[in-house]
């Protein structure tokens, strides 16, 4: 792993979502958040680390191909969108389900629960786009059409990823 200061990392699985990538990059009024890193879903969030927590990390992720022999597949259950104060989408995502997803989340904030930073619940979704200055209903409903008819997509990678800023990207990952 980069053990760069500053930097912030999380796990994540990122899906197989070929086809729809295109057509996501052509709507309209939309910020496609791919141009930093794949479509994913954010398993754990461990902020900066320091070298311990770094060295568990890496040891973890070495033990991740006899952990995962199970393929993992989500359930899509719905579009939705975070929110700002005054009610504007701020985030377009995916709303997903996995029986395996959730073990795993359990396991990693089970034995990470002490360098673990998010204070929330962990609501499984990918997300998909950040919305552009003056969106439009047409473009809200460009997005649910877009993705109306996915029920299931398959995780074809587990990653180590990082974020300085701006920038994402990919510090390890181990295709499923």
């Amino acid at each position: 792993m980069a053990k760069n200061a500053g930097k912030n990392y999380f796990f994540a699985l990122i899906p197989d979502l070929s086809g729809l990538l295109d057509e996501l990059q052509k709507l309209q009024g939309i910020k496609n958040i791919t141009t930093t890193l794949p479509l994913h879903l954010t398993l754990f969030y461990f902020g900066e680390l320091n070298p311990i927590n770094n060295k568990r990390v890496d040891q973890y992720f070495a033990r991740l191909p006899e952990k995962l022999t199970d393929k993992i597949t989500l359930q899509v259950r719905g579009i939705d969108s975070f929110k700002d104060g005054q009610g504007k989408d701020t985030v377009f995502f995916l709303t997903v389900d996995s029986e395996n997803v959730r073990k795993i989340h359990q396991e990693l904030f089970s034995l990470f629960h002490d360098i673990h930073t998010d204070t929330f619940d962990f609501v499984p979704h990918i997300s998909l786009a950040f919305p552009q200055k003056g969106i439009t209903q047409q473009n809200v409903a460009d997005i649910h059409r877009l993705f109306s008819g996915v029920h299931e997509l398959s995780c074809n990678q587990f990653a180590l990823a990082s974020v300085d800023g701006q920038a994402i990207q990919v510090e390890k990952a181990l295709l499923l």
